[in-house]
């Protein structure tokens, strides 16, 4: 009788502190987003942001009189709260071509996507 009462109570400290590693996880987001911007037809812009667990790749597009340059960058992100109760995300680039986009912005979820830095993305 002994034993399974123990067993039964090692149990349900396993469920709890697992319910408690899962919780901890729980500020991320995952999924496609996009975000255009035009300049009167003469140049424009396309970012994309591909979240999946706490990695990103950020695909940037821009366009100007026509010609076009891609560039793919692969990182991580931190999604935090500010003691004022804003959100931020945190983007961290190793590759040194990256690095300048590391940094802290403002982050919100909207109703059709979210926005980072005061820029709008739809979810794909």
């Amino acid at each position: 009788m002994k034993k399974s009462i123990i067993r039964i109570l090692a149990l349900a400290l396993v469920i709890v502190l697992t319910c408690a590693v899962l919780a901890s996880c729980g500020n991320t987001i995952s999924g496609t987003y996009t975000g255009k911007a035009d300049l009167f037809g003469l140049a424009g812009a396309e970012t994309t942001y591909k979240f999946s667990g706490n990695k990103v790749k950020i695909t940037a597009t821009a366009e100007v009189f026509g010609f076009e340059k891609t560039s793919e960058y692969e990182g991580t992100y931190e999604i935090a709260e500010t003691e004022d109760g804003q959100q931020t995300i945190t983007f961290t680039f190793e590759d040194d071509e990256a690095k300048d986009y590391s940094g802290t912005l403002s982050f919100a979820k909207t109703e059709e996507g979210i926005k980072i830095g005061g820029i709008e993305y739809k979810k794909q």
